[in-house]
């Protein structure tokens, strides 16, 4: 099974109701989130980074795509 794989803060995080939900559902993909809500840009790299080599120790496993978007902290505004 095809496997989307999410990290971020508390808006990828959610209760079941976040995009990375809504999203795995409409693609029929299963979703490992390792989004947590609180944590730092370093730490959800790798939580994510951690996920995506756990998945690829997987037999017949192939990277598809990879999508980084940083967006300003309130720090940075």
């Amino acid at each position: 099974m095809k496997t989307l794989i999410t990290g971020g803060c508390s808006f990828t995080q959610g209760d079941g109701t976040a995009w990375p939900t809504h999203l795995s559902h409409e693609l029929a993909l299963r979703l490992v989130n390792t989004a947590t809500a609180g944590i730092g840009n370093r730490a959800i790299a790798r939580r994510t980074i951690h996920a995506v080599e756990k998945e690829l120790s997987q037999p017949k496993v192939r990277p598809v795509s990879y999508t980084h978007l940083t967006l300003p902290t309130n720090r940075e505004v």
